[in-house]
């Protein structure tokens, strides 16, 4: 079995957990994105939001590094 090799974009991924907010309407797709971001090594889920509305009110206080929408 193959592995890809450890890349410097992958270790600085892992160290430094980027911050995520979701905003997706969809309750299904936002539960799963939140599962994947839970489980990927390197990434936080900061916030998860149904819409934008929600979204804009919530997520300046929380200042994520990439907002998934």
């Amino acid at each position: 079995m193959h592995l890809p090799q450890r890349t410097f974009l992958m270790d600085v991924i892992r160290e430094q957990n980027i911050s995520v907010a979701i905003v997706e309407d969809d309750a299904g797709t936002r539960q799963s994105l939140e599962t994947i971001l839970s489980t990927a090594p390197g990434f936080r889920c900061v916030g998860s939001f149904a819409s934008c509305e929600e979204a804009l009110q919530v997520l300046p206080g929380l200042a994520p590094d990439v907002v998934l929408m």
